[in-house]
């Protein structure tokens, strides 16, 4: 009998022992499943802040290159070029090197404008900074998308209708050597539709901005851009808006 009363209090004190060995443990994991929560969600906090702040500073950049076309599309002596429907002469010629000359001077106060050019479809000539290339072969063989053909850039870029297209990150080759860029495209004159006179892109080294670019827009939608995932494949519309890849 004693020993089984010593067997019975013997196991009430191991009990509580044990109940009040749990106590610390359970709170320990109770506390440590909040501050998880905590920094998990301070974690999302911080890199939703961040992502926005990049989404207004790109924001922000891109607005100064679709302000830098809309100067090209009142500028004087490339309107006069685009509205030319002879074939060029001395005069033609020197307008030409001239208003490369002139557009040039826009890259000198923005890095975002270092590499850009504008396609004359009557003089099928390209004008970039400082430049002149009579034909697009000439420049497409300096510059050009590596996954994309002559024929399909000459289609898709340069001919087609385009208002405030962005095309997302894609491998282009420049100076012989090899980046990742995204790219403005701007039919000239402004909302031109069938048969634009001229077309501008706007050529941007992913690393200007490091990592920002894959979170940027394909598309500008009501006349903002909003952060969405970058597309795979971009086949364009005259809208600027992508269709779906096929």
């Amino acid at each position: 009998m004693k020993r089984t009363g010593m067997s019975s209090v013997f196991r009430k004190y191991l009990l509580s022992y044990v109940i009040i060995l749990m106590i610390p443990v359970a709170a320990g994991m109770i506390s440590y499943r909040v501050s998880l929560d905590v920094a998990r969600n301070g974690s999302m906090e911080t890199s939703r802040m961040l992502l926005d702040q990049t989404r207004r500073i790109l924001d922000q950049r891109m607005a100064e290159v679709e302000g830098f076309t809309r100067q090209l599309a009142i500028h004087q002596d490339l309107n006069r070029l685009m509205g030319e429907r002879v074939a060029a002469d001395a005069g033609s010629t020197y307008l030409l090197w001239k208003t490369s000359r002139d557009i040039a001077r826009f890259a000198q106060t923005n890095d975002f404008l270092e590499d850009f050019f504008v396609y004359l479809r009557n003089y099928d000539a390209i004008l970039s900074a400082g430049a002149v290339y009579y034909r697009p072969s000439h420049y497409y063989e300096l510059y050009h998308y590596a996954n994309m053909p002559y024929e399909r850039w000459i289609a898709e870029i340069l001919e087609q209708s385009h208002q405030r297209t962005v095309i997302p990150l894609q491998p282009f080759v420049g100076a012989r050597k090899e980046m990742s860029v995204i790219s403005f495209v701007q039919s000239l004159p402004l909302n031109s539709f069938n048969h634009p006179p001229g077309t501008a892109v706007v050529i941007i080294d992913q690393k200007k901005y490091p990592g920002c670019w894959r979170t940027y827009p394909a598309s500008m939608a009501d006349g903002r851009m909003s952060s969405i995932a970058t597309a795979a494949r971009w086949p364009l519309r005259a809208s600027g808006k992508p269709t779906s890849g096929s």
